[in-house]
């Protein structure tokens, strides 16, 4: 009995040191793989049925606009248009990270989420019927995509839901964007003084860009321990996929910086027009930012920050006084802008000549519709060959 209890003890220190070298050891992802991405461009289709996975970029109406659709609801609108076969089914939440959509809750919030992981098995076990997953990550991405809600490995159990059943199906990772304004002071944005929107949308790129590659490899390790433990001892967590097609990007980020350059070019911003005459604007994009800002914001690093900047933003007035600001949800224009690229990636189509929304006139509608297409087809990360 006594050699039992000392067997039993020896085994037990040595799963206590394997579990502390386990997590001594730092979070570690595999390297992406190798993408051709000339190789995997298609051209245009005329049915899609698509599982959508995400947050309130999606999802968000704008308040000010009586018929007012979401992202989602203005992509079926324009495929009934252009008489294309589209079903959709959601499972979304707003603010929710890829973990909470999952596991039905954060990691960095255990608040439960009714319903979502009931709508999650209901996903994997008829993944087969889908043809494309749309997912996106909370933001800002660079403090999702790291430990703190281990982005790359949730992406991953989306991916491998789908293509298990449907190895030809197309993944794709929605780019979205940083506060325009900085107005979420909990998401670790620094001083507003220094906020620099445009800077932030290109340095938040390669964090897209990275999720989508790592997800994948379908070899993004667990974060829990045990399943890190498992994948120490036998090689393999037992949550990854054999990968089959990239994760392909809709770069809905990289639009809304194209369209903030042309609207910051003399020659060309006013002919950007909303339907009262109002040339367009950056602000115009989201729902209820500052109207005003200063001048010199944003200010050089060897420039002291003011005493008063808390101050000066009480004294900046809101696109819509009578409303809560709100620099990070899109407003009809910005929803119909991602619209148009999302349409533009998964029919792989160009999306000029589609009807206009309400708060976006004919004439701003087709510059916008332009502009998509031509960021949509310069990119081979969207898997969509060029006219």
């Amino acid at each position: 009995m006594v050699k039992i209890l000392q067997i039993v003890a020896v085994l037990f220190g040595l799963i206590l040191v394997a579990a502390a070298l386990v997590l001594a050891a730092p979070y570690s992802v595999p390297d992406p793989r190798s993408v051709d991405w000339k190789a995997q461009l298609g051209g245009p289709i005329d049915s899609v049925r698509v599982f959508w996975v995400g947050n309130g970029l999606l999802t968000h109406k704008d308040a000010t606009v009586d018929s007012a659709e979401d992202v989602i609801g203005m992509i079926e609108a324009f495929a009934k248009t252009a008489s294309l076969t589209y079903a959709a089914t959601e499972h979304t939440r707003r603010d929710a990270p890829l973990s909470a959509l999952w596991r039905g809750a954060a990691h960095a919030d255990d608040r439960p989420a009714p319903g979502i992981v009931d709508r999650r098995l209901a996903f994997e076990s008829n993944s087969g019927a889908y043809d494309a997953l749309v997912m996106t990550e909370g933001v800002p991405i660079d403090r999702m995509i790291t430990s703190e809600e281990f982005s790359a490995f949730y992406a991953q159990l989306f991916y491998c839901a789908l293509i298990r059943n449907n190895p030809n199906a197309r993944v794709y990772l929605y780019e979205t964007w940083s506060s325009f304004q900085a107005g979420a002071r909990d998401r670790g944005y620094g001083p507003r003084a220094r906020w620099n929107w445009r800077q932030r949308l290109s340095d938040d790129r390669v964090h897209w860009e990275r999720l989508a590659d790592l997800a994948g490899t379908g070899r993004v390790p667990a974060p829990d321990l045990v399943a890190r433990l498992n994948r120490l001892l036998t090689g393999d967590d037992g949550q990854g996929c054999e990968p089959k097609g990239p994760v392909f990007l809709i770069p809905g980020a990289t639009v809304f910086a194209e369209l903030h350059d042309v609207l910051n070019d003399s020659t060309q911003a006013g002919a950007y027009r909303l339907p009262d005459g109002r040339p367009l604007r950056p602000k115009h994009l989201f729902q209820n930012p500052r109207a005003k800002w200063p001048a010199a914001w944003p200010l050089p690093t060897r420039q002291p920050l003011p005493d008063n900047e808390a101050e000066i933003l009480e004294r900046l007035p809101l696109l819509v006084p009578e409303q809560k600001p709100d620099d990070l949800h899109p407003s009809q224009v910005g929803n119909y802008l991602a619209a148009l690229t999302h349409f533009a990636v998964i029919f792989r189509r160009s999306p000029v000549g589609l009807p206009a929304v309400q708060g976006v006139g004919s004439d701003l509608a087709r510059r916008l519709q332009k502009l998509v297409w031509r960021v949509v087809t310069r990119e081979p990360r969207t898997g969509v060959r060029p006219p």
